[in-house]
């Protein structure tokens, strides 16, 4: 059987050398973080501000290859089902504790827990024991091959929390007082302003880096305010898809920097069955045939992305079909769907929800392009973030708008998060054929185990058609990111999701 690629290097630093001191500011949109204790974090969002404080076992680059973090190397047995690591030695997490082995097995075991009701357990659920061979070295014994493991371990499942953390302090207590053993320590959070983080280092490259003192990631929901804050030199760094505007200046300005890529999440219109008329197939195909995607990527997005009609975007090269287009924008198809159920007159459906400031336009286009099939979308944003929980857990909200992603280097954790039937988003049952929920987690079961990526892929597009057949979601778009800096931030290396960055090596050239 094939085995994963080997480990690959860090990113090399650029030939002058690097400077070591200051402050870099970084501008973010994504929701003010209530919880930096990973064992607590229940949003994807969370993992922009997480990362620094973590690091990982592992580290996805941005082509998502796996290089080494935590652990200095891995090695697969020949069946696939054991997997030995080794870490680097002198480790300390921010409370002092060392990082060794049996701090790993204590964390990826109560994580693994069901007790413990952690968010991201499905991403650890091939794990059936773990060894520590040594006090640097450890063995994962798996149930099944899992493709997707070295990838979890890269995010939020493979962010470990110091066991004496976890064991002194109550959870209440613990959200806003993380003990990782990243590269940047928290100093202080101020709501709705900034986190700022002091470097660590004693984290893997033990001295090594970081090379700055310091990072500040302020909070700035308001675009205008980030555009402003970046025009003036307060900011270093603008994360987060720009304005036509400020992409346009700085194109002609040699002192900004644009780097490029394909966010991994995915624009997805979550429905939830639990409110009539959603709980109609054919109501929610209408729905999906409503949406115009291809007017919104060149309207409202001004061309920066690409419709997508399933979770398989451009950034899985791999497993994307760029002519796969079911439930295409088609009004007349979805009225006679509409009409056939029972809906000629249309229906109300509120609230339906958002969190960021700069989706509410296109929110109001899918609210016009509804209306003209007499439906009536009641718009509430949720500026304070919590409706991920909501409608994820409590299930109380019908329609949930948002860029759907987990930072992850695999796709797997996507279609795993909402439509696996053990995953705590999972909303279909007792809504949907039993044969259809186990044909699904079969798909996904066995694609996770598959290592050769053209059988994954494979398998991958039968959940997707499976998922689009029965619309347990609308998908719309896919976007392209771009991540403008100052020319004097050096070594700059962006996460393959959210708006995270391997900020450990990233220098100051001021």
């Amino acid at each position: 059987m094939a085995t994963p690629t080997a480990a690959q290097p860090t990113p090399t630093l650029p030939a002058a050398g690097p400077k070591r001191g200051g402050n870099l500011r970084a501008a973010h949109a994504i929701i003010d973080p209530s919880v930096l204790d990973v064992l607590q974090s229940t949003t994807s969002g969370d993992y922009n501000i997480l990362l620094p404080i973590y690091d990982g076992l592992v580290i996805a680059n941005p082509d998502r290859t796996i290089a080494p973090g935590q652990a200095a190397s891995w090695e697969f047995g020949s069946d696939g089902l054991q997997v030995t690591f080794r870490l680097v030695e002198g480790m300390q997490f921010h409370d002092g504790t060392p990082f060794n082995a049996e701090a790993v097995k204590s964390d990826l075991d109560w994580k693994r827990d069901p007790q413990n009701l952690y968010e991201q357990r499905g991403a650890l659920e091939r794990i059936e024991r773990v060894d520590v061979l040594g006090e640097y070295s450890f063995r994962l014994n798996l149930s099944k091959p899992d493709a997707a493991l070295l990838s979890f371990l890269a995010v939020r499942p493979g962010f470990v929390f110091s066991p004496t953390r976890r064991e002194s302090m109550q959870k209440p207590e613990r959200q806003l007082n993380p003990a990782g053993a990243g590269h940047f320590k928290v100093k202080e959070r101020v709501t709705d302003s900034h986190v700022l983080l002091e470097r660590w280092d004693k984290a893997f490259s033990l001295g090594k880096y970081p090379y700055l003192d310091s990072l500040t990631l302020l909070r700035m929901r308001d675009p205008a305010v980030k555009v402003a804050a970046y025009r003036a030199g307060s900011v270093d760094i603008y994360l987060g898809t720009a304005p036509e505007e400020l992409q346009s200046a700085i194109t002609k300005d040699p002192s900004n920097v644009v780097t490029e890529r394909w966010a991994t999440e995915v624009a997805t219109m979550f429905l939830n069955p639990r409110f009539p008329p959603l709980d109609n197939v054919n109501v929610r195909r209408a729905l999906a045939m409503l949406i115009d995607r291809e007017a919104i990527v060149e309207g409202t997005l001004l061309g920066r992305g690409v419709p997508v009609y399933g979770f398989i975007g451009p950034a899985w090269p791999w497993a994307w079909d760029a002519a796969y287009s079911k439930y295409k924008y088609n009004p007349e198809a979805a009225k006679a769907l509409l009409a056939q159920e029972g809906y000629s007159k249309g229906f109300s459906i509120t609230p339906v929800t958002w969190a960021r400031p700069e989706q509410e336009p296109i929110m109001v286009v899918v609210k016009d392009a509804l209306q003209k099939a007499n439906i009536d979308w009641g718009l509430v944003r949720d500026p304070g973030g919590v409706i991920t929980t909501r409608f994820r857990i409590q299930k109380d909200i019908p329609v949930y708008f948002t860029y759907w992603g987990t930072g992850a280097a695999d796709i797997d954790q996507y279609p795993r998060d909402w439509f696996h039937s053990k995953s705590p988003s999972f909303m279909y049952q007792g809504y949907l054929d039993p044969a259809i929920i186990q044909q699904i987690d079969a798909l996904l079961d066995s694609a996770r185990a598959t290592i050769e990526p053209s059988q994954r892929a494979a398998l991958y597009r039968q959940v997707q058609e499976v998922v689009n057949e029965h619309a347990l979601a609308v998908f719309a778009f896919q976007l392209r990111d771009y991540l403008i800096r100052r020319n004097v931030v050096r070594n700059f290396t962006p996460a393959p999701g959210g708006f995270g960055a391997q900020w450990h090596t990233v220098w100051l050239e001021r």
